[in-house]
């Protein structure tokens, strides 16, 4: 007998001895005297039983028939015993607890199944990964994730999976109910796992170290997802462009940029984004707080990730080089940006002026010029400026700091761009030339 009719002929036993101890005994009786007569009752899975409350729900794990819903995960029961008994998971309280690891349980049944696990009792093997388990069911639905078959599929997105739970815990995204809160931050999530997983990152704990590069985790799933970058192995790759990723989220997240769609805009400046953790990132931009500072050239960032790219400014290394003109770059996003300078393309206009910029963001920072507004004033001698940039820009004229320096005739310059200028003096490039003294010769 596997799993599914060890626990249908378990839930059956219980009902059976639930009726028979009701005042209205006609039923129970009867229920009972049924169950007693030993019918010889096969099924298309070849499966005989010899009760016939028995046999009904085990049809029904063919037919697929579950009315007893979850209200807070949508799982499915057949049976409404089954539910209630499911209900214990959502409640929190774990009474069974495991002697060895004090691993707590919701049921009696899970603590059972735990303890398979830490021991050696494991009969299946799976023939591919020889990984071994202690439940038929089980190894039926790991053999799927070593195939190509995801036969439940999601009607909104159309994403499919190997198992039905998954499809399940899938759903709740599109329905946007997020009932599981941290109480320490106020993220939301989904499924109560989820929240639980998340709770590691505000622990002190990290008991997972990299053997490589030392870094420390909370979790062993954030060690292993981690232990890619190490390894070249990136077995996720996009059907349009090719790119390899490390995880099939990252690949999900990769998809967006070729739909284009762009469902989170930010309310300030109207940037849009693919995913509401980009926009949440972004909103610190719009705000003063810059906690995190350079410690060579003091300049302040609002995240820390804004701070660890700019420290490649004052780093010589630079990784990524351009193909055509052979300028290289600290990042590859300033690479795949400065593409578009040998394509000629900028599809982005302004309304005002009409000039053309080569990604939207530079447009909508450019539009602060038209607006007038000045908001960002220097302290000693009261100049205004519509971007922070240009009173950053604007500060060297008073502090004296020229970092940029000429390499050649070692002339110092408060910024990269004079630098950039300077240069074409020893180059001996002429690219402007006067069209009026031109026309006179």
């Amino acid at each position: 007998m596997n799993e599914v009719d060890a626990r249908l002929s378990a839930d059956a036993d219980e009902v059976v001895r639930l009726y028979s101890h009701t005042s209205k005994g006609t039923l129970g009786k009867q229920i009972q005297a049924n169950a007693d007569e030993r019918l010889d009752m096969s099924c298309i899975c070849t499966q005989a039983s010899d009760k016939s409350f028995v046999h009904t729900l085990h049809l029904q794990a063919h037919s697929g028939d579950n009315p007893h819903t979850c209200h807070l995960c949508h799982k499915q029961f057949t049976l409404r015993s089954s539910l209630q008994t499911h209900m214990v998971v959502h409640s929190g309280h774990r009474p069974h607890k495991c002697d060895v690891c004090h691993k707590q349980f919701s049921l009696r049944s899970d603590l059972n199944r735990h303890m398979l696990m830490d021991s050696d009792e494991r009969p299946r093997m799976c023939s591919v990964c020889h990984r071994k388990f202690t439940q038929c069911g089980v190894i039926k639905m790991h053999m799927l994730t070593h195939t190509s078959e995801k036969p439940h599929k999601c009607d909104v997105c159309h994403k499919q999976f190997t198992q039905r739970r998954h499809l399940r815990r899938h759903m709740a995204i599109h329905s946007g109910v997020k009932p599981h809160t941290c109480h320490l931050c106020n993220k939301q999530f989904t499924i109560r796992s989820n929240l639980q997983k998340h709770m590691a990152v505000h622990s002190e704990d990290r008991p997972h170290k990299c053997d490589v590069c030392h870094k420390q985790f909370s979790l062993r799933m954030y060690l292993s997802r981690h232990m890619r970058i190490h390894s070249s192995e990136r077995p996720h790759i996009c059907g349009v462009c090719h790119k390899q990723f490390t995880e099939s989220s990252n690949l999900q997240t990769h998809m967006a940029i070729h739909s284009g769609v762009k469902p989170h805009t930010c309310d300030v400046c109207h940037k849009q984004f693919t995913q509401r953790s980009n926009l949440q990132q972004h909103m610190a931009v719009h705000s003063e707080d810059r906690p995190h500072k350079c410690d060579v050239c003091h300049k302040q960032f609002s995240l820390r990730m804004y701070l660890n790219r700019h420290m490649h400014i004052h780093s010589s290394k630079r990784p990524h080089m351009c193909g055509v003109c052979h300028k290289q770059f600290t990042q590859r996003s300033n690479l795949q940006t400065h593409m578009a300078v040998h394509s000629g393309v900028k599809p982005h206009t302004c309304d005002v002026c009409h000039k053309q910029f080569t990604q939207r963001s530079n447009l909508l920072t450019h539009m602060v010029i038209h607006s007038g507004d000045r908001p960002h004033k220097c302290d000693v001698c009261h100049k205004q400026f519509s971007l922070r940039s240009h009173l950053q820009t604007h500060m060297a004229v008073h502090s004296g700091d020229r970092p940029h320096k000429c390499h050649l005739c070692h002339k110092q310059f408060t910024q990269r761009s004079s630098l950039q200028t300077h240069m074409t003096i020893h180059s001996g490039d002429r690219p402007l030339r006067c069209d009026v003294s031109q026309a006179i010769h």
